[in-house]
């Protein structure tokens, strides 16, 4: 699996930025890269003297630092000269270049940024960032550009030394990022090592970190009124700008989910848009798409894996972010398939077209095409015994000296493209080799495919007559292309196929989402009974509680001798609340927690009636939160109720030691009843006969 990072972004922690330290413009590297290099510059200013990063080259190809000035030249005439690209380190016009060898795999072993934050000359109190410091590690290589500083070494109203960033792993460089300045960040694809010893460099398939494809070899991305697309808001660094846009198609989905989310309603809602871009990645071939898709998941992967926070919209819960990269995924793993299909460019014959559309039609036709290859394969091996009585007459004419081998030769070559296409089809789609059609292709094309070289070349040995020679020749091509030839389909036919077969996967996909992703509402409501893996990116059961002597007591018990009673807010008279606002607001709350038993008996019970104002709109809601008194977080919750009914209705629910609400109850905490009225004028929300009662946490009985 791989994720997608960014380094050199990090807060400039108590020093202000100049708008120029802004992410104004991003290169995507869109090509297997085989060398990298990086280039040092001594500069000196009003701060002291230093060697600074000030440029980066792949495949000797530049990228110039700076967006005010035009692109500089020297770096390119640098390689030029003979002496350059032997991978050596060299000084050349006062810059230091340092050159990584990448031919057997574009990942290394360490990559390491560390930036200064140097004051302005004109203007002391704002900074600008440096990149002081870079070094890449791949085995025994290793490129160094700068020299790493402590933070201690940070001299007030001066330069700020940042902390170092480290990745470690296999990683690669996949973008780079500029400010009006300098370099300022580098993206990261890290690799997980089981996907590194599944498939070990040079054998990693490069659709697995997808850089994509363009005539340089780069892509930027630019900014537009002075931001860069979705980049200083998201965090989410160089997705290819699509038309549909990718981005905008899954933040679009975030937003839905968080409204529909008792059901799959929101994936289905947004089921055209992603038709939309599986369609246009197989039809035109749109590889911005396929590669935003995996840019994009990977860099989902990366944000759930470190739990990044408030970073996002996507951030705010990560339940429905889990729930996004899930779909996400789905369309990752689909377009993968897009791509096999681009990169393979499978020749169609009439096995793969009735793998493709599953008709009965095509199945018949593929079938009927096998048994007369078979046949006439039969019938050229029966000719063979049938004289073998004549003998052999070889090279009985000049001609069929020089002919003879040359059309063996040829026989060979088509036979070789043969196997190559059927190789190439089950690349392509990677089910078919376990099919009734992959077994056809494979014993028309390779197993009879062999035979009938060998038959062609001892019928026409032994054929005297010229006539008999060429139709002898002929009819073995015939056979092995047969299958080839029949194909009622055009390249729009094909690509319907094709489009038909990827969303037909998708589909597929989505519908194998486990529901429990679609049973509750949010973050609040699941972590009661479920915890995500950050590493797998998935949802687990809470274990069970594990009891000692049938009784665990998670906090002792009080030392005082006062009685204790189970934390409960209860009342019976009916209580009006007419707040006019939309928002969570809270009207009861139970007395802080003195202690807490966990036992296998431990629950907590739910019971209410309620109403609205009993005309118009309704928007009255209603939860139950266990939050930390200390520090006010949120802990766990019961499932949002709403919307009230226009008359009263009584609802009761329990839960088990199981539950968030009842195993996490601690010692400080307290239960607090919270109530949505609804804005607009003239909403009330009515409650009596309330009881909300924790047998796994205890209060002083006075206290209730």
């Amino acid at each position: 699996m791989a994720t997608e990072s960014i380094i050199g972004l990090q807060p400039p922690g108590s020093v202000t930025l100049t708008p120029n330290s802004n992410l104004l413009e991003l290169i995507l590297i869109t090509e297997r890269i085989r060398k990298v290099t990086l280039v040092g510059r001594y500069i000196k200013d009003h701060i002291g003297e230093r060697q600074v990063l000030s440029a980066i080259l792949f495949d000797d190809e530049n990228i110039d630092l700076r967006v005010r000035d035009s692109p500089a030249s020297s770096y390119s005439d640098m390689f030029k000269d003979n002496d350059i690209g032997r991978g050596d380190n060299y000084f050349k016009n006062n810059d230091y270049v340092q050159s990584l060898d990448l031919k057997k795999s574009p990942f290394v072993d360490e990559i390491v940024l560390q930036q200064t934050c140097i004051s302005a000359s004109d203007q002391p109190n704002l900074y600008w960032r440096q990149i002081t410091y870079m070094k890449i590690q791949s085995g025994s290589q290793l490129i160094e550009i700068g020299e790493f500083r402590p933070t201690s070494a940070s001299v007030p109203g001066k330069l700020l030394v940042l902390p170092e960033e480290t990745v470690r792993g296999p990683c690669m460089i996949s973008g780079v990022g500029m400010h009006n300045q300098d370099l300022l960040c580098l993206q990261i694809i890290s690799v997980s090592t089981d996907s590194f010893k599944m498939y070990p460099p040079p054998e990693m398939p490069e659709h697995l970190y997808a850089y994509g494809k363009s005539t340089v070899g780069l892509v930027n991305l630019k900014s537009k009124d002075g931001k860069l697309k979705s980049v200083e808001e998201t965090n989410f660094i160089g997705l290819e700008s699509s038309d549909p846009d990718v981005f905008d198609v899954v933040h679009n989905l975030s937003e839905y989910m968080t409204d529909w989310y008792s059901s799959r309603s929101a994936i289905h809602r947004m089921f055209p848009d992603l038709y939309s871009l599986i369609d246009r990645s197989v039809t035109e071939n749109d590889r911005s798409i396929i590669f935003a898709a995996f840019r994009l998941d990977r860099h989902l992967r990366w944000r759930i894996q470190n739990e990044v926070k408030n970073g996002h919209s996507f951030d705010r819960d990560p339940f429905i972010r889990l729930k996004v990269h899930k779909v996400v995924r789905c369309l990752a793993k689909t377009l993968e398939r897009c791509q096999r299909l681009i990169v393979n460019k499978p020749s169609m014959d009439c096995y793969a077209i009735a793998y493709l559309s599953g008709n009965i039609r095509d199945v018949a036709i593929a079938t009927l095409v096998l048994m007369t290859q078979i046949g006439l394969t039969y019938m050229l091996f029966m000719s063979i015994l049938q004289d073998r009585d004549s003998g052999f007459q070889l090279f009985q004419r000049n001609e069929r000296s020089i002919i003879t081998p040359i059309l063996a030769i040829f026989s060979g070559m088509l036979v070789y493209k043969q196997l190559s296409n059927v190789y190439a089809t089950f690349k392509a789609y990677p089910k078919m080799s376990g099919s009734l059609m992959g077994a056809f292709d494979i014993l028309a094309n390779c197993v009879l495919g062999l035979i009938i070289l060998v038959i062609q070349i001892i019928i026409i040995a032994r054929t005297v007559d010229r006539v008999e020679y060429v139709l002898n020749s002929i009819a073995a091509i015939f056979i092995l292309e047969l299958d080839d030839n029949v194909v009622f389909f055009d390249d729009d036919g094909i690509k319907d196929l094709n489009r038909q077969l990827l969303m037909k996967d998708f589909r597929d996909r989505i519908n194998a989402i486990d529901d429990v992703f679609f049973e509750v509402n949010n973050w609040r409501t699941a972590r009661n009974s479920y915890q995500i893996i950050p590493q797998t990116c998935e949802l687990k059961t809470l274990p069970p509680i594990q009891f000692t002597n049938s009784t665990r007591s998670m906090q002792s018990i009080s030392s005082s001798q006062q009685p204790l009673e189970a934390v409960n807010i209860q009342f019976t008279e009916e209580r009006q609340y007419n707040y006019a606002l939309d928002g969570w607001a809270e009207v009861a709350c139970s007395e802080p927690i003195l202690s807490c038993k966990i036992k296998p008996d431990s629950k907590a019970t739910l019971s209410f009636k309620w109403r609205d104002q009993g005309w118009g709109n309704r928007k009255g809601r209603m939860r139950i939160r266990l939050v930390n008194t200390e520090n006010g977080d949120d802990v766990a919750s019961t499932p949002e109720y709403g919307i009230a009914p226009h008359q009263y209705e009584e609802v009761t629910e329990h839960f088990s030691f199981n539950h968030g609400l009842v195993r996490n109850s601690a010692k400080g905490y307290k239960f607090v009843l919270e109530v949505v009225v609804g804005g607009g004028g003239g909403h009330e929300l009515f409650m009596k006969d309330f009881s909300f009662i924790c047998t796994s946490g205890l209060v002083a009985a006075e206290c209730t």
